[in-house]
């Protein structure tokens, strides 16, 4: 099998990966949320939302960034798809990354609103604190990732740019 077969197969495969993480995201984050508000004794629970959110975005951008790494890679040896990839002149990655932010930033927020509504103030500054947290690290996330991203394409443009002048 040639080596562009592989890696087209392993970049389906993480793409995959992808939609399934958002999808136990989705579910684990709902899951959450409706315990707490089905239990009011367990608002505390709702801490783990900013963690779910973190780690699934965490896992998200590693993939993101690996499929770029593939892409590139494939450009590299593929002129087929080094047209395709210029076609699409990054417009894909900013839905990905605003979807996915917009989620987590979200999801962060409900928590926070949702501990203090009806409930005692020191479960309620708990769920507070960790969903600013979940907030800061979610946007901190985004901004390495933008920042990566921004990176791999300057080299990438850079490389195409010499291959160009030869």
């Amino acid at each position: 099998m040639a080596i562009q077969e592989l890696l087209r197969q392993e970049l389906m495969e993480f793409q995959k990966s992808q939609s399934e993480l958002l999808r136990w995201k989705l579910v684990a984050i709902g899951g959450v949320f409706g315990l707490a508000f089905t239990h009011p004794q367990t608002t505390l629970v709702l801490i783990v939302v900013p963690l779910v959110a973190v780690y699934c975005d965490l896992l998200y951008r590693n993939y993101d960034i690996r499929i770029a790494l593939i892409s590139w890679h494939l450009a590299e040896i593929d002129e087929g798809w080094r047209a395709y990839e210029n076609s699409l002149s990054g417009s894909p990655w900013f839905l990905n990354s605003g979807a996915t932010l917009l989620a987590s930033l979200g999801a962060c927020v409900c928590a926070a609103v949702a501990g203090y509504i009806g409930h005692d103030r020191t479960m309620a500054c708990a769920v507070a604190y960790f969903s600013g947290a979940g907030f800061i690290i979610c946007l901190g996330i985004q901004g390495y990732y933008s920042y990566y991203q921004h990176k791999l394409t300057v080299q990438r443009k850079r490389k195409m740019d010499a291959a160009r002048v030869k």
